[in-house]
């Protein structure tokens, strides 16, 4: 339902330490046919990027949508980009997360 908000959780282990300065943190997108279209990333005033520290050197990662009022009904997704480490000398690795498709309603 446009205005509501949308969002998704997962653990990352190194938000901190390897910035995307290239590419998003996330990216809302819609099903068009049988095409994913990107309608937001973490530049978008309608998405949040919330990262808290875990213990034992995790973190947790938090990405909000707040579905704006103008957003078209269909069929959509959120991904995440990020990066981790199995240990404190082991190599950066990137790890990426898809929620399930989800419905976005008029009434």
């Amino acid at each position: 339902v446009p205005g509501v908000g949308s969002h998704e959780s997962d653990e990352d282990r190194l938000a901190r330490n390897h910035l995307q300065h290239e590419g998003s943190y996330l990216t809302v997108e819609r099903l068009d046919g049988e095409v994913w279209t990107v309608v937001a990333t973490d530049a978008s005033w309608e998405t949040q990027f919330l990262w808290t520290s875990g213990i034992l050197g995790t973190s947790e990662v938090e990405v909000r949508w707040s579905v704006p009022l103008q957003t078209p009904p269909g069929t959509y997704r959120i991904n995440y980009f990020g990066h981790f480490k199995y240990y404190v000398y082991s190599p950066v690795e990137p790890i990426s997360g898809t929620t399930r498709n989800f419905q976005v309603r008029t009434f």
